[in-house]
């Protein structure tokens, strides 16, 4: 009798733990297994990793969304400043004739020695 026939007319066969462990997990290896916690733990890291580009897409959306209205609106002001009545160039002549002269007058320079001049308490 040889070896092979003994060993299928036992009675008892004894598996080994690692045969037991292989048919508890799917019939999947140690590799496979240790494969595929890999795969899902690169999967979660690249969907935590989009999440986090999504957040800042929708952040960019709205500064350039905000750019574009600024730009919009300074557009239409210069627009209207340029098409009315009053020119730039009479307000400064107004301003250097008439508030210059008369802010010059009202400060003298005696306030501003009497304020250095002053003992600090």
């Amino acid at each position: 009798m040889n070896y092979l026939e003994r060993y299928a007319n036992s009675k008892f066969i004894y598996p080994l733990p690692l045969l037991e462990d292989y048919v508890k997990n799917d019939f999947k290896t140690i590799e496979q297994r240790n494969f595929e916690e890999q795969l899902n733990d690169a999967n979660k890291k690249h969907n935590e990793q989009m999440n986090e580009a999504r957040k800042s897409l929708r952040t960019s959306k709205w500064s350039f969304l905000i750019a574009m209205i600024t730009l919009f609106l300074s557009t239409i002001f210069d627009i209207i400043s340029c098409c009315s009545n009053t020119k730039r160039s009479d307000i400064d002549n107004t301003v250097i004739e008439r508030d210059i002269p008369s802010a010059i007058s009202t400060n003298r320079v005696n306030d501003t020695l009497k304020m250095i001049t002053k003992p600090m308490t």
